[in-house]
């Protein structure tokens, strides 16, 4: 399974205000990553240079704002080699490799459609291209560079017999595993600087975590949940402080906790629904009812991430979050009862889905980091109230400390929202404790304790 150092946005910057793209800077190291055996593994250095660090295996990235072509070529280091070519235009994809013979075409397959592939004329974009010669793949994707983010795919090797990787056609192929010079231009031939990562891009961690002791061999095999331990460092500890059984809604002191939330969201004089209306007549984000939730903060800001890093948020039955951002910060999400739909987005500036929806029940755990799952939408399908505790924290690498979450506009543009608070954890459980006291008591029925 691949480690969180393999996925990068490699021209992530803090952001220095709203509504700015980052001018073209150095990727950051990955972190150090912590293995089952206690040890480290070096963090993968991302560099800008005209060569593969290993020969044949790669990732290059770069940001452009390309108008006609963007050229990717890499070059064997055999004498008079081939040299792979991927060209970009605004409105046509070419990947192809030359050699004494000519240009000859590469068949490749479509992850998204066809036109996802071309040139982002109105905006300046990261492209990027991953080889990888051991499995035979060919990956160009946008934005984050990591397997969902793929656009176009060439699968150039086959398991034989013994299970080995061999090439599906030798003599057309085996001196991929010796391109090494980089050379990347667009349109009038002007040269670009790239990002190389000496990994591909093979597999992402899954969105959905699992302890350890329950993480099955068909997980690793088909990726569909991640150990803590792969997470990022600051993802470690939000889930460490979260993820344990006692973590729940609905306790011994307060059995019907979220009975009351529900009660409380949809009757008119109670405390929810009247800060419901209150959040969507403000428009906080937005005048929508359906887009609003309650945002209950535990603790106080600690000033390593984005306002208070423990928020129990309440979405009542059919609201939603707008999409947004972390503000460059890790995250992990808890389902506390109910049940959540997240959809991932490629950025701020597209409605373009990564993979498709999935949908969190209670107990469920899911993740967040600078480079992965980072832009998301929350929308809960059900018809009860869903209540989730989401943590955030900052890289250790990170010493901007962006201080608000960017969000999506019914306009399409990126608005601000610093973190606030719609009251305190044990405010709003004595609030929901006493109205729910109060309807039992008005029904004849036995009061809550």
């Amino acid at each position: 399974m691949a480690s969180p150092a393999q996925f990068f946005d490699p021209f992530f910057v803090a952001k220095p205000k709203l509504g700015k793209f980052a001018k073209s800077a150095p990727g950051r190291t990955a972190h150090l990553v912590k293995t089952e055996h206690g040890d480290t593994v070096q963090p993968i250095t991302l560099q800008r240079t005209d060569e593969l660090p290993i020969k044949g295996q790669g990732t290059i990235a770069v940001r452009s704002s390309a108008q006609n072509v963007l050229h990717f070529a890499i070059i064997s280091d055999l004498a008079g080699g081939p040299s792979l070519h991927l060209e970009i235009g605004p409105r046509d994809i070419l990947l192809f490799y030359e050699d004494a013979a000519g240009r000859n075409k590469i068949d490749y397959i479509d992850l998204k459609s066809r036109d996802a592939s071309f040139l982002n004329i109105a905006a300046e974009t990261t492209y990027w291209l991953s080889v990888d010669s051991n499995n035979g793949w060919l990956r160009y994707g946008k934005h984050f560079t990591n397997k969902t983010m793929t656009l176009i795919e060439a699968t150039l090797k086959h398991k034989d017999q013994e299970g080995v990787m061999v090439w599906n056609d030798v003599e057309k192929y085996r001196w991929l595993e010796t391109v090494k010079t980089i050379e990347v231009t667009q349109d009038k031939g002007n040269i670009l600087s790239p990002v190389v990562s000496p990994v591909p891009i093979v597999m992402d961690l899954p969105p959905f975590v699992r302890t350890s002791d329950q993480i099955t061999l068909s997980d690793i095999e088909n990726g569909f949940f991640t150990a803590p331990i792969n997470l990022p460092d600051a993802c470690q500890k939000l889930y460490g402080n979260i993820a344990g059984a006692k973590i729940v809604l609905n306790d011994d002191d307060f059995p019907n906790f979220s009975d009351a939330i529900q009660h409380s969201c949809i009757t008119p004089g109670c405390w929810a629904f009247e800060k419901l209306q209150e959040k969507a007549n403000a428009g906080e984000l937005g005048h929508d009812l359906a887009g609003t939730y309650l945002r209950i903060t535990l603790g106080y800001n600690q000033g390593d991430s984005p306002g208070i890093p423990y928020v129990l948020e309440i979405w009542p039955a059919s609201h939603h979050s707008p999409i947004h951002d972390h503000g460059d910060a890790c995250a992990v999400i808890k389902v506390l009862h109910g049940a959540i739909t997240c959809t991932w987005y490629e950025s701020l500036e597209t409605t373009a889905w990564i993979g498709q929806p999935a949908t969190l029940s209670e107990g469920q755990i899911t993740w967040i980091s600078p480079e992965q799952y980072q832009i998301h939408k929350l929308q809960n399908d059900t018809a009860t109230v869903c209540c989730t505790i989401q943590c955030y924290r900052y890289m250790k690498t990170d010493n901007v400390h962006y201080d608000g979450f960017n969000w999506r506009d019914d306009n399409g543009k990126s608005q601000k929202f610093v973190p606030n608070s719609d009251t305190t954890f044990t405010d709003f459980r004595n609030i929901m404790k006493a109205e729910w006291t109060a309807t039992l008591s008005r029904n004849g029925t036995m009061e809550v304790s």
